[in-house]
């Protein structure tokens, strides 16, 4: 019997009798030296042994098993097992085949769009060949595999597909197989990390029992930050000097965050961005123009961001409806022990038809002297200078006293309206977008006039639509 035991010794000293008063009685007292512990380390092996057959006849396979169990407090090294073998016996021995699977993937950290590299190294640790070895691997959640991209000890294999099983061939006792092939990371996975093993199926050659080899899992965090964007506008119809609303949704669906977020809205020929109408989440952003890029906070996962401002229309711009796309540039970080990785977001594009009809009004008239009973042609050019047809287009004009319009002279590009009454308005139709109409009429002169020289004018009226619904 073997007892193990940590020895603590303590020694105590007497100090003899002294005395402080000789007259008094003696006084005594001790002392007592520090603990010094000595640990007492030792290995016991214990060993059981068993066998599988008590009663045996000629030819028949004796299996031994021998436990060898350590109950001690440290480590047993340089063990040696030596068992002598039983007169009437030989020694068997045993052929099998073991595969040991080592999987590995080269990236820790990965984003969309990355590809990983997966190795694994089948070692045949047995004393016989590995048949029929059969390799399968399931792609990760989020990855695709890629094609042509399976080699067998760097050999490219065409058309292997681990997704489907890939024969390996046999592997010899001893020796090592390195597989390897490549995925694409296509999505945010619905696990994260994303863990990867292979199990590989085997047969040894007698008797030939299937085996399984399984690897050790391999694991690769996926993180993104991804910007989703949606724009809007207020109206889709506007009319030169209207005021309209642009509004931008950002909102990160990835899985990480996004930081040093620039916000970007280059605003279209025509349309005129209002100072001070920015805002972000309903607080104004003072001096913040989106032609010129507006910097944001950073945007956690699954949060948004709403993103106001105002603009004028100012002209007709010459791509109609006009199209508006807001952008974004950010960062956001895959690796911790490497830099943030930049990307880019783009939003719809919005399309704002501007509608306009625009007369402009020109008079002339064919004589800049005349005398009494002299008839003077006035002309109107009118062009809509516009991209929608002014309609109701009543021409108004009240002639000084000393003329007298000319009955039936009144003609609208060259066909003339009878019966109208300047004074009252003559409706002349539509003018489309881009076209002119021609007014001309005749007065004449009746009688001298007190304010030398008579002027006239006439004035234009008329209407558009700028939204048709």
């Amino acid at each position: 019997m073997l007892f193990l035991f940590h020895l603590q010794v303590q020694l105590w000293v007497m100090i003899p009798f002294y005395t402080i008063d000789p007259n008094g009685t003696p006084a005594t007292t001790s002392t007592s030296t520090n603990i010094v512990t000595n640990p007492v380390l030792d290995v016991m092996i214990t060993m059981i042994k068993s066998v599988d057959q008590t009663l045996v006849t000629l030819g028949d396979t004796i299996t031994y098993t021998t436990i060898l169990t350590n109950n001690g407090n440290t480590n047993a090294t340089n063990i040696t097992f030596t068992d002598l073998i039983p007169d009437g016996t030989t020694f068997t021995t045993i052929n099998t085949a073991t595969i040991l699977s080592l999987k590995q993937v080269d990236k820790s950290f990965s984003r969309i769009r990355d590809t990983l590299t997966y190795t694994i190294a089948l070692t045949n640790n047995g004393n016989s060949s590995a048949q029929n070895v059969i390799f399968p691997d399931t792609m990760p959640s989020g990855t695709t595999f890629i094609a042509n991209t399976f080699s067998i000890n760097g050999i490219p294999q065409s058309g292997a597909d681990p997704s489907n099983g890939v024969n390996i061939g046999p592997i010899t006792a001893g020796t090592t197989v390195n597989v390897s092939f490549q995925v694409n990371v296509v999505s945010l996975p619905t696990e994260n990390p994303i863990v990867n093993f292979s199990s590989t199926s085997y047969q040894l050659v007698s008797p030939p029992d299937a085996e399984t080899s399984i690897s050790n899992p391999v694991s690769t965090q996926i993180k993104e930050a991804i910007l989703s964007m949606t724009k809007n506008e207020s109206v889709s119809f506007a009319d030169i000097g209207q005021t309209a609303f642009y509004t931008t949704s950002i909102s990160n669906v990835g899985n990480t965050d996004a930081t040093n977020i620039v916000f970007t809205d280059v605003l279209p020929s025509g349309l005129t961005f209002v100072p001070n109408t920015l805002t972000v989440d309903g607080i104004l952003q003072p001096d913040a123009n989106p032609n010129t890029g507006v910097l944001l906070a950073t945007l956690p996962p699954n949060e948004i961001y709403s993103i106001v401002f105002q603009v004028t229309v100012n002209s007709i711009p010459p791509s109609n409806p006009t199209p508006n796309t807001a952008s974004t540039t950010y960062e956001f970080t895959v690796d911790p022990s490497n830099p943030p990785v930049s990307n880019t977001a783009s939003s719809n594009t919005t399309l704002l038809q501007i509608n306009n009809a625009n007369i402009i009004s020109t008079k002339t008239a064919n004589l800049t002297f005349a005398d009494v009973g002299n008839t003077i042609t006035f002309t109107l050019n009118l062009p809509n200078t516009g991209n929608v047809a002014a309609t109701d287009v009543t021409i108004i004009d009240i002639l000084d006293s000393n003329l007298t319009f000319v009955p039936n002279s009144f003609t609208v590009n060259g066909q003339t309206i009878p019966n109208v009454n300047l004074s009252t308005g003559v409706n002349i139709g539509s003018i489309s977008g881009g076209n002119a109409a021609i007014v001309t009429f005749q007065a004449t002169v009746t009688t001298l006039p007190t304010l030398n020289p008579i002027s006239n004018s006439a004035s234009t009226t008329y209407h558009y639509v700028v939204n048709p619904s």
